[in-house]
């Protein structure tokens, strides 16, 4: 029998909380615990969770909107028992609520209360994928798919995608200046959506493919700071009937151009424009970055541009963001063929449920290739001329002493 430890405040999660909580009991061989089912205790109940959660085989996570009771070590409840889980190395499962959560006007928490739970949730999501739910219903059913793709990874000895993750270099960051050329999106709105698309880069797209950047707001007829990449918001487009193209700066660095007009052509919100190519240029700053995905001999296959939003890009796939509307993304996962569909999650807000997978209306691009003799090796010719004669030389010296 595996033991979950569930953790959440309860005023603002208390449906949710119960859901998730019935939904792994309702699992065969898993029993799921929390602080309400633990009774009386002669401890103290931060002690006391904290070395439950050091028992436990799973942490269970849900954020809400939310920070809680706070514990005389100073952090809340739910902080400090994610922090025993992190202490103990327990596999943590993060899901938290989406932005339209609903929140009564009476639980609302002071503002300090307010800063301290986005800092947790940014710390919940760092170097973990964090999944979204909107309702009991939704939370149970992604904590029991989240439980079962867990408990494969485990079977199969695949590492998880938490743990590949984990595994990654150090993410770098990037600086990207938002400018306004537009004269029919006021500068209001585009410092809004900038809001938005700071946060989605910080929370959603960094965690997951280790690169972050740190955008600026520049407004019309301003200029940029020198060494920024460029996201640009004009009306029209240099290309007829173009969204967006990709350039690079004067100073060779990469460049985004968004076209209002023509998103509204095809019905895309300006916002979700800026957002897909946002993400795709931070993970594609080129656009010559590929990804192989070869058969089982090895001489046929696929050569896939890595966009990232393409997949997914259909407006059906977007979510809000503080009322802003963004693109969804796939993982790193979505590359990776030898995955079973179901296995962890392919994009961030799981509307493909296996690798390689494209939802409605949306697309991919990829070149076919067939290898006639299978992977060769390719040296450098000149170094092993080089070496050729470095040998001959040697040889040569030793003849000469022998005749001496």
């Amino acid at each position: 029998m595996l033991t979950v430890f569930l953790s959440s405040t309860s005023k603002d999660l208390e449906n949710c909380r119960d859901a998730a909580y019935h939904a792994i009991e309702g699992l065969h061989g898993y029993h799921c615990v929390r602080m309400e089912d633990f009774g009386s205790w002669d401890e103290a109940p931060d002690d006391f969770c904290r070395a439950k959660v050091a028992e436990c085989d799973v942490f269970i996570c849900l954020a809400g909107p939310l920070y809680g009771s706070i514990a005389p070590a100073g952090s809340s409840y739910t902080e400090r028992e994610f922090q025993a889980a992190v202490d103990h190395s327990k596999p943590c499962l993060v899901f938290m609520t989406a932005e339209d959560f609903p929140l009564p006007a009476n639980l609302i928490e002071s503002d300090e209360s307010r800063q301290r739970q986005l800092a947790f949730r940014k710390t919940l999501a760092t170097g973990r994928i964090v999944t979204r739910f909107s309702s009991p219903n939704e939370a149970s059913i992604k904590v029991v798919q989240a439980i079962r793709n867990w408990e494969a990874s485990r079977a199969a000895g695949l590492p998880t995608q938490a743990s590949l993750l984990a595994s990654q270099i150090n993410s770098v960051s990037y600086r990207v200046a938002v400018l306004n050329e537009s004269k029919t999106v006021s500068d209001d709105e585009v410092r809004a959506a900038v809001v938005a698309l700071q946060k989605q880069v910080h929370d959603d797209f960094a965690p997951a493919w280790g690169v972050d950047a740190e955008l600026t707001f520049v407004p019309r007829d301003s200029k940029p700071q020198a060494g920024s990449w460029w996201l640009a918001l004009a009306d029209k487009s240099d290309y007829e009937g173009a969204v967006a193209y990709h350039s690079i700066t004067a100073e060779g660095l990469p460049y985004v151009k968004i076209s209002a007009a023509s998103a509204r052509q095809q019905n895309w919100p300006w916002s979700m424009a800026a957002s897909h190519d946002l993400l795709e240029m931070l993970a594609n700053p080129r656009l010559n970055l590929t990804v192989l995905v070869s058969e089982d001999n090895a001489q046929t296959g696929r050569i896939y541009i890595r966009e990232i939003c393409d997949p997914v890009a259909s407006p059906d796939c977007a979510h809000k963001i503080g009322g802003i509307v963004v693109s969804d993304f796939v993982y790193p996962a979505w590359f990776e063929s030898f995955r079973a569909p179901g296995s962890t999650q392919f994009d961030h807000a799981s509307h493909v449920s296996a690798p390689l997978e494209v939802a409605a209306d949306s697309y991919v691009t990829y070149c076919d290739f067939k290898a006639s003799s299978g992977w060769q090796p390719v040296f450098g010719q000149q170094r092993l001329y080089k070496a050729k004669t470095a040998k001959r030389k040697v040889a040569m010296r030793k003849r000469v002493r022998k005749r001496n």
